[in-house]
């Protein structure tokens, strides 16, 4: 059943990047506003729908980019233990 997640970012540009080659592998992603619990240093995150956040986390790492982690959307709770927080 596919979920809804949030990965944060250290900036709008990561984000914007990671959601471009996020979609263009397949993933359904879209820009979200973050909420104030996630904020840090920026406000802008990637959306993800999906029932494998796992394979969304390999694929940004596999092309070094770094999250400040990935959440569930629904209850805020962190998925996985990202390795390469910023």
């Amino acid at each position: 059943m596919e979920k809804e997640y949030l990965i944060a970012f250290s900036s709008f540009y990561k984000a914007a990047y990671a959601r471009d080659l996020l979609e263009e592998e397949g993933f359904a992603v879209s820009l979200a506003k973050l909420p104030a619990e996630l904020l840090r240093s920026c406000g802008t995150g990637v959306l993800l729908r999906t029932d494998d956040p796992a394979a969304a986390e390999r694929f940004l790492q596999e092309r070094q980019i770094t999250t400040r982690g990935i959440y569930e959307a629904a209850g805020l709770r962190r998925f996985g233990r990202s390795k390469n927080a910023d």
